[in-house]
């Protein structure tokens, strides 16, 4: 049995020294979200705001749209198990997060 089981193994060979990265794949290859985009509240008066980020880190071959409706996010006190809309532009997957905002619609 290799100690290497189920790990990505990355190396690189600087100044003469060789360093050698161990990663449980799960981790190297888990999408996240970027950088979170307010998008205030909905233009038609109900009482919802919403964020929206790009979906990074998608693993090679993985659906895009599946990514986004399972990559989870918290966000202004609700979490999310992934987006509430996926909308793939065909260079990015993003997803947009709504929840309800009182202060909308006013």
């Amino acid at each position: 049995m290799s100690i290497f089981k189920n790990q990505v193994i990355k190396s690189s060979l600087t100044a003469g020294m060789l360093s050698v990265v161990l990663m449980n794949p799960a981790i190297a290859q888990a999408a996240y979200w970027g950088d979170l985009r307010d998008n205030g509240c909905k233009a038609n008066g109900e009482k919802v705001h919403s964020y929206s980020a790009i979906l990074w880190g998608i693993p090679w071959g993985a659906s895009w749209e599946n990514a986004c409706a399972t990559t989870p996010l918290s966000v202004g006190g609700y979490s999310f198990s992934g987006a509430s809309a996926c909308v793939n532009d065909g260079t990015h997957m993003w997803g947009v997060f709504y929840f309800r905002d009182d202060t909308c619609g006013l």
